[in-house]
């Protein structure tokens, strides 16, 4: 019975050994290689305006693009990506990185900016004007799985959400459905 126990915790120290170096693998693939290329990128665009006098509309469209743009990862689980959607959009983002097993990593990143500058704020308080204030809230996540032949899969999406104050447009959301595939560069 004695040696069964030694030969069990044997074996499972083992197998989280194992288990480890595969996910350990795979963070040493991606940081090693660092430069990917985006080979393909499809996307679907939702847009929905809101405005104070009408109900919502909202716009559906959708493309795909070849040699997209770049991927890169770095050792400390930061990485940076730059790609273009649509003629609107070229994403140019840090981003944060973690392998969850042997074959799939997390990607996200989130930024909120405002754009108003201090004196306009003031200027238009002082003349009685309403001030124009603008607030961009973003975040975007997506999972990599891993592929063959230094190809890899990176599925998700985000959204970005505009709000102004002092135009007709009050809102603007936009929510991403992207699907990227990688290679080594």
């Amino acid at each position: 019975m004695k040696h069964f126990k030694i030969l069990s915790t044997i074996f499972v120290i083992a197998f989280l050994f194992t288990s480890c170096n595969k996910e350990k693998r795979l963070e040493k693939e991606l940081y090693k290689q660092e430069n990917y290329k985006i080979e393909t990128l499809a996307w679907v665009k939702t847009t929905q305006v809101v405005d104070g006098n009408e109900f919502p509309e909202v716009f559906i469209t959708s493309g795909t693009r070849a040699n997209a743009g770049i991927v890169n990862f770095f050792k400390d689980d930061d990485g940076y990506y730059e790609f273009e959607l649509d003629n609107d959009l070229i994403r140019k983002r840090d981003f944060s990185w973690q392998v969850e097993d042997k074959n799939t990593v997390s990607i996200g990143e989130a930024s909120t900016s405002i754009f108003s500058a201090f004196s306009d704020i003031l200027e238009s308080g002082i003349n009685g004007e309403e001030p124009e204030f603008n607030l961009s809230t973003e975040a975007f996540a997506f999972e990599l799985t891993k592929g063959s032949g230094g190809r890899h899969t990176i599925e998700g999406g985000g959204a970005i959400q505009a709000f102004t104050v002092d135009t007709d447009v009050l809102s603007e959301q936009y929510t991403y459905v992207i699907t990227m595939t990688i290679k080594e560069d």
